[in-house]
C-alpha cells in the first residue's frame, strides 16, 4: 500500500488525470510516490512518441544511443500540459550521430523528402548543420519527423537559441528537461533577448500560433525568480528542471546532483551557454 491506504491501482488513476506542475509537485513531497509518478511522465512521453513510432520504448533506445533529444511544440505539451495535436516530431541529434539516427527511421519505415544544408549567419541557426524532413509515405503524407542535426556534440545546444523560453524544453531517452519551469507550467514565456540584438527577429505568426495554443510572453520580471539581464545558465543550474522517468536516481529542482554528461560532456566548451534570464 501507498500513501493513504490507496491501491496502487487507484492512484495510477489518480496520476492520470495530474497536470505536469502537480505531478512535479508530488514528486518532490513525497518519495513513496516518487517511482510512480515518474511512470506517469514516462508513459506520457511514450503517448507522444506512439503517434509517430511504432514502439516509443525502441525509440528512446535510438536516442540514448544517440544522444538525441525531442523538443519542440510537443514538449510545450508535456511540461504546460497544454491541450493541442503536435504537427510533427523534431529531434536534435549531434552532428557525428546525425546518419545513424536517420537510418533508424528509415529502417521504421520513414523516407526523407526534404534535405536542407545549414549556413551561418542567424542567431537561431549558428547551432544547426542540417536539417531532413522525413514522412511515413515516400508521397510526403503521414506523421513526420524533423531531424535536426547539430554542429555540436550537445543536441541541445540549438534548443537554447530558442525565440521563446515556452519551448526550451527536451524530451531525453532518460527523463525530461525544462529550462524554465515555472514560467512553461504557467504556460507563460520570456523572450529570448538575444533575438532583439540580431537581425533574427521572433516570426509574428510563430507567436499568434503560440498565443493561440494559450502561451502568452511577460516581461523579465515576471519570470518567476530568474535573476533579470543576462547571465551565464547551464542545464544543471537552480532554475532548471529535470525529471527522470522511473524511479532513477531523484529528480533536481533545485542545485541539480543528476550527472548528465552522457548528453553534454564536461569538457566540451558547449556546456555552458548564455541564455536569456
Amino acid at each position: 500500500m501507498f500513501p493513504w491506504n490507496i491501491p496502487v491501482d487507484v492512484l495510477i488513476a489518480i496520476l492520470g488525470n495530474l497536470s505536469f506542475r502537480d505531478l512535479m509537485s508530488l514528486r518532490l513531497m513525497n518519495r513513496e510516490l516518487d517511482g510512480l509518478v515518474g511512470f506517469e511522465v514516462k508513459g506520457r512521453v511514450h503517448s507522444i512518441i506512439r503517434r509517430f513510432s511504432t514502439d516509443p520504448s525502441v525509440f528512446l533506445q535510438h536516442m540514448e544511443e544517440t544522444k538525441a533529444v525531442i523538443s519542440g511544440s510537443c514538449t510545450a505539451i508535456l511540461v504546460a500540459s497544454a491541450n493541442f495535436e503536435p504537427g510533427d516530431l523534431d529531434v536534435y541529434v549531434p552532428y557525428d550521430q546525425g546518419s545513424k539516427l536517420l537510418g533508424y527511421l528509415k529502417d521504421d519505415g520513414y523516407h526523407i523528402t526534404y534535405t536542407r544544408q545549414i549556413r551561418l549567419g542567424l542567431y537561431r541557426q549558428e547551432a544547426l548543420l542540417a536539417t531532413y524532413r522525413l514522412t511515413r509515405y515516400a508521397d510526403g503524407t503521414g506523421p513526420v519527423y524533423n531531424v535536426l542535426v547539430t554542429r555540436t556534440s550537445s543536441a541541445l545546444h540549438p534548443i537554447l537559441r530558442f525565440d521563446f523560453s515556452f519551448v526550451m524544453n527536451a524530451i531525453t531517452s532518460r527523463g525530461v528537461i525544462s529550462l524554465y519551469p515555472v514560467l512553461t507550467m504557467r504556460m507563460e514565456g520570456i523572450l529570448n533577448d538575444k533575438w532583439l540584438r540580431t537581425t533574427a527577429y521572433p516570426d509574428s505568426k510563430r507567436l499568434a500560433k503560440y498565443a493561440k495554443r494559450g502561451f502568452s510572453v511577460v516581461s523579465p520580471g515576471s519570470n518567476g525568480g530568474l535573476p533579470i539581464g543576462s547571465g551565464m545558465r547551464h542545464i544543471k543550474d537552480r532554475y532548471s528542471l529535470f525529471t527522470p522517468f522511473g524511479s532513477q536516481r531523484g529528480i533536481w529542482y533545485a542545485e541539480g546532483k543528476e550527472d548528465l554528461t552522457w548528453c553534454s560532456e564536461r569538457d566540451d566548451p558547449n556546456w555552458v551557454y548564455m541564455l536569456p534570464s
